[in-house]
């Protein structure tokens, strides 16, 4: 059996440890993390059932936050994307995004108000990190239910 979206046009590593599988207490749901690119990592939920395992629209934070999802392939400007998922209950879960993005603006800080921190370059460009958080919940229709996004932890970049 194969998983939908692992598939050669999007995992860096191949290494038995490259998979990183976080199961919901009751076994229906996993979510799955790997390295898609070197500083990219990519985050599947999937239903499982007595017939296999069905991909999940994963929740965005920063979709949610933007209005726009983020193609690895054609936005250049995404240097760091971090997402991961911790189970709380049976369907219920805690999810991190964090991204770093470097632009010539701070148009994209602005927009993420409080979920965004900019900071100057020396070449004049801009480092934008989006760092949020939510509580979620699979719901049994199989959509989603995201909590309010907060701001979640920054690093410090020179």
């Amino acid at each position: 059996m194969t998983l939908d979206n692992v598939n050669d046009d999007n995992i860096l590593d191949t290494a038995p440890d490259a998979f990183h599988a976080a199961w919901s207490a009751d076994s229906r749901y996993v979510a799955v993390t790997f390295r898609s690119e070197r500083h990219i990592v990519t985050l599947n939920l999937y239903a499982v059932d007595g017939r296999g395992a069905r991909l999940v629209d994963a929740p965005d934070l920063f979709r949610d936050a933007t209005g726009r999802s983020i193609d690895r392939k054609t936005d250049g400007d995404m240097r760091t994307s971090v997402p991961a998922l911790t189970w709380q209950a049976p369907r219920r879960f805690h999810l991190t995004d964090y991204r770093v993005f470097v632009l010539d603006d701070t148009a994209l800080a602005d927009k993420l108000g409080p979920l965004g921190k900019a900071t100057a370059m020396k070449d004049g460009r801009t480092t934008i990190q989006f760092s949020a958080e939510a509580d979620g919940e699979l719901l049994p229709d199989g959509r989603i239910r995201m909590g309010k996004p907060r701001a979640g932890q920054f690093e410090e970049l020179e």
